[in-house]
């Protein structure tokens, strides 16, 4: 699933957690858990406040 996130991510330069959770298929919380794995990685990052609806997550 963490290469799928990137894809996405990639393709589209950026994208929020409701947008992979609804392509992907998968719950909010799910894709909460990936998303935050992959930041610790250093792969992606959050842009926009933590508590943002419409925070969106890019490419690092």
């Amino acid at each position: 699933m963490e290469r799928e996130i990137l894809a996405l991510i990639g393709s589209h330069r950026q994208m929020t957690r409701a947008e992979l959770a609804n392509i992907i298929g998968k719950s909010a919380g799910t894709i909460t858990s990936r998303l935050n794995q992959l930041i610790d990685k250093g792969l992606i990052k959050r842009q926009g406040s933590r508590h943002d609806p419409k925070q969106t997550y890019v490419l690092q």
